[in-house]
């Protein structure tokens, strides 16, 4: 303490100076840190939101589907817009379920995606069946496919989809306490 207080003013401003300065400037790098946390984390949970986003437009699409096909069965044809509109629906949904494939990497949600893909391919192929059953005059034999698998193979793709959609959905909050950490 003697040798502080021997110091001329001049430089015992300058050490206080310098030691407010140094304080300022961690308290800068601290601000900074943790701006880019949070930062990170909003956009981590961004990236989960908009996963969530496109399963609920896979959800969208196919249920889309459903209603045309359905309706085609109900005027006992189906017309050349229908076909269109179904091939159209099924691109999309295809495209969604591509892109989802590419952005979940964590192994529950490869698991869960593995499932939902699997389960596609029974309605479609249901809903294929009754369309052509039904060009050819067999209406009830049609309706009686597309409820019989068409609309069960859908339901179980809705369940794991609604599965995939909480597991999604819980992990937002867990990238926003990482962004906290």
């Amino acid at each position: 303490m003697n040798t502080f207080a021997n110091l001329k003013i001049g430089k015992k401003l300058a050490v206080v100076f310098g030691s407010a300065m140094l304080l300022i400037a961690a308290v800068g790098v601290l601000g900074i840190w943790s701006l880019r946390s949070v930062e990170k984390a909003e956009q981590q949970s961004q990236f989960e939101t908009e996963n969530s986003f496109l399963a609920k437009e896979f959800d969208e699409d196919t249920k889309r589907l459903m209603l045309h096909a359905a309706t085609a069965l109900i005027r006992g044809e189906s017309t050349e817009e229908d076909a269109a509109r179904v091939d159209e629906l099924r691109k999309s949904y295809g495209a969604v379920l591509a892109k989802l494939r590419v952005r979940v990497t964590a192994d529950e949600g490869k698991r869960l995606m593995g499932i939902w893909e699997g389960q596609t391919a029974a309605p479609k192929a249901a809903n294929q069946r009754a369309a052509e059953l039904n060009k050819h005059g067999k209406h009830a034999e049609a309706a009686k496919v597309f409820i019989e698998q068409s609309m069960v193979g859908h339901e179980a793709q809705v369940k794991t989809i609604q599965e995939f959609l909480r597991w999604q959905d819980a992990q937002v909050p867990k990238s926003m306490r990482r962004g906290r950490a």
